[in-house]
């Protein structure tokens, strides 16, 4: 064999084995406030992170009884004129299943399409902003799968949606969906956003931890292997507390920290107050109202990165639900790249 022969096994054996070596992950995050703001330390960690794209809830979609029909809340409010510290933004709307659920044809849900992306689109333009992305956040059902669908492939006919470039749509998906994908549908995105939070049963008082319980996400993991759409996966950095009182879930209070409950009591996975009063600064309790506190932390993403790593079947990026919470905080730049290496 001479030695151009052998110089071009070379070249192909390391073509091959290049090939074979996973795709380095992406790591974006959700913002989900209001107010778009980035402080000093949010830059420094999108750049430390190389972090070039950032999911940002541009507003809600809910049903109003009064109004019999959908009605956007929560428009995000950009403080600067130009958006600072990211390259680029991704438009995300949250929309409620009961929209879908109370349309009575799916000419309305062109409309939907048509009001939403209008939106959108006006944002967009008013802030300067280039998008290559929208995504649609919504937990649909079998009931609401006909409306929801014709929504998202609506979007694409909006003279809004093509003044914006033509992004690619994309759409959150829930780890039930992934399961039953047969009874669900696969929504006509180009790509979706697997949830491996909000999992567990938040209402029930028998619940540990809503927000990431690895036997609920061993129930539905496996069904990764055969999901036929791309996907990058969420995950949560984000708490909360879940009240309950006589047994009955009560309310939520979101983004808690550890140090909020120091001094409270504390029996099995429930804290109390011993009196009635404010909690957290911002919350009114009453001394018979229970709190269980849900949060993440590295073991239990170390557990859930072992599941998906085990029946992903694709390469996926990784995106962190969210920038803005106490829990996000917590974790540095080395930190969350050490965690995300391990899917």
């Amino acid at each position: 064999m001479n030695y151009f022969s052998k110089l071009g096994i070379v070249v192909l054996s390391l073509l091959f084995l290049s090939s074979c070596e996973p795709k380095k992950k992406e790591i974006f995050f959700y913002h989900w406030k209001t107010d778009f703001e980035l402080n000093a330390s949010k830059k420094e960690l999108l750049n430390t992170l190389g972090s070039e794209k950032l999911y940002t809830k541009f507003f809600d979609v809910t049903y109003s009884g009064s109004q019999k029909g959908p009605l956007p809340t929560a428009t995000i409010q950009f403080k600067d004129s130009t958006v600072i510290g990211v390259k680029e933004l991704v438009p995300v709307v949250y929309i409620t299943n009961e929209v879908f659920k109370k349309m009575n044809n799916v000419s309305e849900a062109e409309q939907l399409a048509r009001n939403i992306s209008d939106k959108i689109e006006r944002l967009v333009m008013r802030n300067k902003l280039t998008v290559s992305e929208l995504q649609f956040d919504c937990d649909w059902s079998m009931a609401t799968r006909e409306n929801y669908f014709t929504f998202l492939k609506a979007i694409r006919t909006q003279a809004s949606y093509q003044k914006m470039g033509n992004p690619n749509i994309s759409a959150t998906i829930r780890l039930h969906q992934v399961k039953y994908k047969e009874k669900t549908g696969i929504p006509p995105v180009n790509s979706g956003v697997i949830m491996f939070y909000n999992v567990g049963e938040l209402t029930s008082e028998e619940e540990t931890n809503s927000i990431l319980n690895i036997e609920t996400v061993d129930k539905y993991v496996a069904s990764l292997e055969e999901y036929p759409l791309q996907y990058d996966v969420a995950l949560p950095l984000f708490s909360w507390v879940a009240v309950f009182n006589q047994g009955r879930f009560k309310r939520l209070l979101n983004d808690i920290s550890s140090s909020d409950l120091e001094k409270l009591n504390k029996e099995g996975n429930y804290y109390s107050m011993e009196s009635s009063g404010m909690f957290a600064e911002s919350y009114y309790l009453y001394e018979d109202d229970k709190m269980r506190y849900e949060t993440v932390d590295e073991r239990s993403l170390s557990q859930l990165a072992e599941r998906i790593k085990k029946y992903a079947e694709q390469d996926f990026n990784i995106i962190y639900y969210h920038i803005n919470s106490k829990v996000a905080d917590e974790f540095s730049a080395k930190e969350i790249q050490q965690l995300s290496d391990k899917f």
